[in-house]
């Protein structure tokens, strides 16, 4: 046997920084565009400013159904459209009972304090929630809302583009 040779197991340091280093320019290849990608499509998501359109009260004033505009992320995008039920006069919008395109046009209705009735035309309803709760009472209780939607009296599909 050859006493005087001796076989190392582990790597030299500097192997072992060429590992790392391989290592790294892969994540950095493969994961980083990646990473990239996705939060460029969650910038496409999410709307960078919202106009107000229209505004109806309950019939007891305690919440109002509010109708915004989303300016499009992109100039290629078109305008989307969101409802919202707050409390009475308020301007903090939190999740939309109502997404869409073309709903711009849209009529809210209260047919009943805690029933709002939503009227629209040639739209893309991408999100609907036909029931709100987001409002507690002095009582504890939390105020319940009942949303209706109401497509066009005509018969024709519309086609979502």
């Amino acid at each position: 046997m050859n006493a005087g040779v001796r076989i190392s197991r582990t790597a030299s340091k500097p192997t072992r920084w060429a590992i790392v280093l391989v290592f790294a320019a892969a994540a950095a290849y493969y994961i980083l565009p990646n990473a990239l990608l996705a939060t460029s499509v969650l910038m496409m998501r999410y709307r960078t400013e919202t106009s107000e359109i229209a505004r109806a009260t309950s019939p007891d004033k305690i919440v109002d159904a509010v109708l915004v505009s989303t300016k499009p992320g992109f100039a290629i995008e078109s305008y989307g459209y969101e409802v919202f039920i707050v409390p009475a006069g308020s301007s903090h919008l939190e999740t939309p009972v109502l997404e869409g395109y073309g709903l711009g046009t849209s009529k809210m209705v209260w047919i009943a304090p805690r029933l709002l009735r939503i009227a629209y035309g040639n739209a893309c309803i991408g999100k609907f929630a036909n029931h709100w709760n987001n409002l507690r009472l002095k009582d504890g209780s939390f105020y319940d809302v009942e949303i209706r939607l109401s497509p066009p009296t005509d018969s024709a599909s519309r086609a979502c583009d």
